[in-house]
């Protein structure tokens, strides 16, 4: 099939497959840097015809938007000339062991053609599709324009914009999540995930501060692939660095519940009277006689004394066995 217009003449040598109404041949153009690859897709339904035909006009006018190079019209169908781009698929690429430093450029390429070439919500959507992003040796990353959902055109996709690009930087930085190598990387996807971006404009700026980040990081050594012990290493240092605030936090909450349960908590009932009817044992020790010698004989240690109990309670009276004073008897020796 061939495609002829007022300037080219474009000779189709592949028959691509996107949505069902829409129509995309890889052709050859002679052109004066020699024959190049491009991209012609038609709109095959009258309706979303006439809705892609201003979308393809602003884009291929005096203002050249991104890839595109002409439109025409062929048998009431709008059809559109865009640049095509072979090579490894993105998401297949970075399957592969990247570097780091590959990772961010492959990144900042992306970003670039997606956020900086002032291209509609609709066609960024359709760009960032898996088999639309492709990886060569010579341009990096690259873009194609093949259509997959020309019925959303004129929705708000901005956000499913955010959505699909935060899937291309969580694919291509997986190990850097994964080990936590970066807070920048995560906080920027988590802002694309909520669509917290209004506009091109601040998208592109907070990339590139990342992007900065990123750079700087590796550089010092920060974005290197790490093993399971040094990431255990990293995170033992965190929270020893937390470690105080955390035992002062603590310190406080104890002493404040301490300050709570004196303060507040009532004192408990005072405890039941209760009779008690044996208070103790009087022990009572009754010493030996003296000898009649005068002189004292200590018994052995070891012998024990006889012992004499009384038990008395609050209501009794004392009682002890007779109480006589032990006596020491003198005898005087006999006169001669």
């Amino acid at each position: 099939m061939t495609f002829q217009t007022i300037d080219q003449e474009y000779r189709a040598i592949l028959k691509l497959h996107g949505s069902p109404d829409i129509q995309a041949y890889l052709c050859t153009c002679r052109d004066i840097g020699g024959e190049n690859p491009v991209l012609i897709t038609g709109v095959t339904d009258r309706a979303l015809s006439e809705r892609f035909l201003p979308l393809f006009m602003n884009l291929t006018g005096q203002s050249r938007v991104g890839n595109f190079r002409d439109t025409f019209v062929r048998n009431k169908m709008v059809w559109a000339v865009s640049d095509y781009f072979t090579g490894t698929p993105f998401f297949e690429k970075i399957k592969e062991d990247l570097p780091a430093e590959e990772k961010i450029g492959l990144a900042d390429a992306l970003a670039e053609q997606i956020f900086a070439q002032n291209l509609p919500a609709y066609l960024q959507y359709e760009a960032l599709h898996p088999e639309n992003i492709v990886v060569n040796a010579s341009r990096g990353v690259s873009v194609n324009f093949l259509l997959f959902t020309p019925e959303r055109l004129g929705e708000s996709l901005f956000p499913d914009v955010q959505k699909r690009f935060s899937d291309c930087l969580f694919a291509l930085f997986r190990d850097e999540l994964k080990n936590e190598a970066s807070t920048e990387i995560k906080n920027f996807v988590d802002r694309l995930l909520t669509s917290s971006f209004s506009g091109n404009a601040e998208l592109l700026r907070a990339f590139r501060r990342m992007s900065d980040t990123l750079q700087t990081a590796l550089r010092e050594g920060k974005l290197s692939r790490k093993g399971f012990l040094p990431r255990l290493f990293c995170r033992m240092a965190k929270y020893t660095a937390a470690l105080p605030s955390i035992l002062y936090w603590i310190l406080v909450g104890a002493l404040s519940g301490l300050l709570v349960f004196v303060c507040v908590v009532p004192e408990t009932a005072p405890a039941q009277r209760h009779l008690i009817q044996n208070i103790g044992i009087l022990r009572i020790t009754h010493l030996p006689p003296v000898e009649s010698t005068g002189t004292k004989k200590e018994k052995p240690e070891t012998e024990s004394l006889p012992t004499e109990e009384t038990e008395f309670t609050e209501t009794e009276t004392l009682r002890t066995p007779a109480q006589e004073t032990p006596s020491t008897e003198t005898s005087q020796p006999e006169m001669g």
